[in-house]
């Protein structure tokens, strides 16, 4: 797309004044000019020299700007200011060069979108922001060329020329058929005397464009050499591919080389146009022809070239093979299809690719190149697992993993493997899908343990671990993963939220001794983490995860929780953990019940903070209400959750369930620590639960919001699901036990109630502690005396 073609040459007709300014002037000249442009004393003609100049000055800040934002957000400015001044004052005399100008500033403004699209065809946001754009302008140009009517002066040539533009620059966005109905209307538009000067030059080379993608390249021909001839002549670079393309459509391919050959530019420049050269004689030719199979021959030693020379003409070199050559001839050698598939990438055909990859292993192979082929497996694989192949990818990396010859490939292909399959297993959710998954875990670590990417699996391995409920295997398994590793820091903290969670969970159960005992733990492993971190991004990761330890109810110091979101507020660290600091100050504001405090921080922070943010701090003071001594403190504590979590539910994508279950639930549960219990039950029941969903901890929530909300016959179904979950004897095995006792009692279940506990005591005596042993105790006294 030639951007800078209507904004030179409709400027030069207009005569506009040369208005230069540096960068960092030009608000500063705006806002000076403003008052003058919009005074109704001054002369409209002089106010709208005034207009342009100031349209003028945005388009040359736009051409000089460091960025393709920047430019857009200038050539948008100059586009509004002619059209408001044109809304203010209309039928202006220069009404009609306005709303051409304008529609040539967005024009260019749709080009820097289709430029960027162009470079990296798999950027849908960029060809979307071109398309919308190029629609606008011509819907704006389609008027104004409609009333010229059969007039044909530079005015109207400029009209038409500007439309005709852009049409061309819409179908190339567009389907085969677009694209060629698209050069019929725009050619229609120019069929008319172009006269003389810059227009006229670049008018003939436009319609040398279009009469290739009509299939005339012999008209094209014409209109090229007559674009030479024009006074002044169009760029030569623009020339040379003109009459390259319109050679190339005539099938003259030895005159189009010599062209490339001769022209201007570098020799990367040069090597780019015999490519597509080759590329226009492959796609002419037919499919059995001795000419087809050497252009295709010439057209990747020319790709090759350019790959190995690491030259900008690389990426459209590879984008154009892959537009043209579907799949290489199979007697090609396998650098044919590596270069295709890179072009496949770049096209945005993750799948193709990893297919073309694939079939290029497969012909080193049947050369003997057996290195090769192993490499160019793996990135076929790597294709397959970025394209969500994950089947293609799983078995290709098994043919690595099997090979004992394939040296540290092997390594990197059973890397690879484990997160393919992790990611099977998340997406088919089921026993046989995890297994392989987890055997695969398993298997890297026992054959390669020293091996750098084995920390990542000794991560994923205790992650999979823990989700059985082997605690001791999974802290075992982060604790062997080495200091100079990626994941040291996050398994360390990962260790440290375990035994917090594990240590509010067993105070809520009623484990005392057991949850101070974690706490303690978490404090040491912290203490230590603190004195090896490297650097202050590091320490402040720590100082956070201390903050939440703190913030836990019941084994928690509040006080010292705020005194340390104080002191990192006032250190230095990355702005996402600032934030983070500051979210969590409003809990510990809350915990030290400063409510006032915390509810002008929340405040503050609600608006900006991202809904992922304000469930994570809803989650917090979910924790501190439901672990209140006092109605009063409970009460407080709810209203501000309230606040944080209100609107967050709908904030959430429809299909991201889990987050959006969750922020439901603690909805539900503000409202009901906030006071309200009428609108927490009407949130609970409008929320279509699948309790299956839920993790562990969120169906313990839910059955504990159900016993508050004394709805018990729901609480009974989630606290059977909980037990059914749960190891048998654990105590949280036995807390969901008298929870559905409980249940049970309180819904007119008396006897299954004392059945229940009978049993539970019979089998375990003990009864998860003196607390939880307590409470049993103390309800089964109750269901005595019914």
């Amino acid at each position: 797309m030639r951007a800078w073609w209507g904004v030179v040459v409709v400027g030069s007709i207009l005569g506009v004044p040369a208005v230069a300014l540096a960068q960092d002037e030009l608000d500063r000249h705006i806002e000076a000019m403003r008052p003058r442009l919009e005074d109704p004393g001054r002369d409209l003609l002089e106010r709208a020299a005034l207009a342009l100049e100031l349209a003028t000055t945005l388009d040359r800040a736009a051409r000089s700007a460091a960025t393709a934002e920047e430019s857009r957000r200038r050539w948008e400015a100059a586009a509004a200011l002619l059209d408001r001044f044109g809304e203010k004052n209309p039928g202006h005399p220069r009404a009609r060069a306005f709303a051409l100008q304008a529609a040539v500033y967005l024009w260019a403004r749709a080009g820097t979108w289709a430029s960027q699209a162009e470079a990296d065809p798999a950027d849908a946001d960029a060809r979307r922001h071109a398309v919308e754009g190029l629609d606008a302008v011509i819907a704006r140009l389609r008027p104004q060329e409609a009333a010229l009517g059969r007039a044909n002066d530079d005015f109207a040539r400029n009209v038409r020329f500007r439309l005709a533009r852009a049409l061309a620059d819409r179908g190339a966005l567009g389907t085969e058929v677009e694209r060629r109905q698209a050069a019929t209307q725009a050619l229609n538009l120019l069929d008319r005397p172009l006269g003389t000067g810059p227009l006229a030059g670049f008018a003939h080379l436009l319609k040398a464009e279009l009469f290739v993608v009509a299939g005339e390249p012999d008209r094209a021909a014409e209109e090229a050499e007559t674009a030479a001839r024009n006074d002044p002549p169009p760029p030569a670079a623009e020339l040379l591919e003109a009459r390259i393309n319109a050679l190339i459509g005539l099938g003259r391919t030895d005159e189009a080389l010599q062209f490339a050959a001769r022209s201007p530019g570098s020799d990367a420049a040069k090597t780019l146009l015999a490519l597509r050269v080759r590329l226009g004689q492959y796609a002419s030719a037919r499919d059995d022809d001795r000419g087809r199979r050497e252009a295709e021959k010439e057209a990747f030693r020319l790709a090759g070239l350019l790959r190995d020379g690491g030259k900008s003409e690389v990426r459209p070199a590879l984008i154009a093979l892959a537009r043209t050559i579907v799949e290489p001839d199979p007697s090609r050698p396998p650098e044919a299809f590596d270069l295709l598939a890179e072009g496949h990438l770049l096209l945005g055909q993750g799948r193709k690719a990893a297919e073309v990859e694939a079939t290029g292993a497969d012909r080193a192979e049947a050369l003997g190149q057996a290195d090769r082929a192993r490499s160019l497996r793996y990135r076929a694989a790597a294709m397959a697992f970025k394209a969500g192949e994950l089947a293609k990818a799983d078995a290709w990396l098994g043919r690595l993993v099997a090979d004992k010859d394939a040296g540290p490939t092997r390594a990197k292909a059973s890397l690879l493997r484990t997160l393919a399959r992790g990611r099977l297993a998340a997406k088919a959710r089921g026993e046989s899908a995890t297994a392989a998954y987890v055997a695969a875990l398993e298997s890297h670590l026992e054959d390669f343990p020293d091996d750098p990417g084995t920390a990542e699996v000794r991560w994923l391995l205790g992650r999979a671990r823990l989700a059985a409920g082997r605690r001791d295997e999974a802290l075992a398994l982060w604790d062997a993963i080495p200091r100079a590793a990626p994941r040291w820091l996050d398994a360390r903290l990962a260790r440290a939220d375990l035994l917090r969670d594990e240590a509010g969970r067993s105070w809520r159960d009623g484990d005392r001794e057991l949850a101070r005992k974690d706490a303690d733990q978490a404090r040491a492993g912290l203490a230590r983490v603190s004195g090896e971190s490297r650097d202050a991004a590091e320490r402040f990761a720590v100082e956070l995860a201390r903050v939440r330890l703190e913030l836990t109810p019941g084994v928690g110091q509040p006080r010292t929780a705020l005194e340390t979101c104080d002191h990192l507020l006032e250190s230095p660290g990355r702005a996402d953990q600032r934030d983070q600091a500051r979210r969590l100050r409003i809990v510990a504001l809350a915990a030290t019940e400063r409510f006032l405090d915390a509810d002008r921080l929340a405040r503050v922070e609600v608006p900006k903070a991202r809904p992922e943010e304000l469930l994570d701090l809803s989650r917090l003071l979910d924790r501190l209400a439901a672990a209140a001594d006092s109605d009063l403190v409970r009460r407080r504590v709810g209203q501000l959750d309230r606040a944080v979590i209100t609107r967050v539910p709908d904030a959430i994508a429809p299909t991201d369930h889990a987050l959006r279950d969750e922020a439901r639930l603690r909805l539900a549960r503000a409202l009901l620590f906030a006071g309200d219990s009428n609108a927490s039950w009407e949130a609970l029941v409008s929320w279509p639960i699948d309790q299956a969903r839920l993790d562990d901890a969120l169906l313990d929530d839910l059955a504990d919001l159900e016993t508050r909300l004394d709805a018990f016959d729901r609480a009974a179904g989630s606290y059977r699901l909980l037990i059914r979950r749960r190891n048998e004897g654990s105590t949280p095995w036995l807390a969901a036990r008298y929870g559905l006792a409980f249940a049970y009692y309180r819904s007119g279940r008396v006897d299954e109630a004392r059945h229940l506990i009978d049993g539970t005591i019979l089998l375990h005596p003990e009864l998860g502690g003196a607390e939880l042993r307590d409470r049993f105790r103390h309800l089964r006294t109750r269901l005595d005396q019914h």
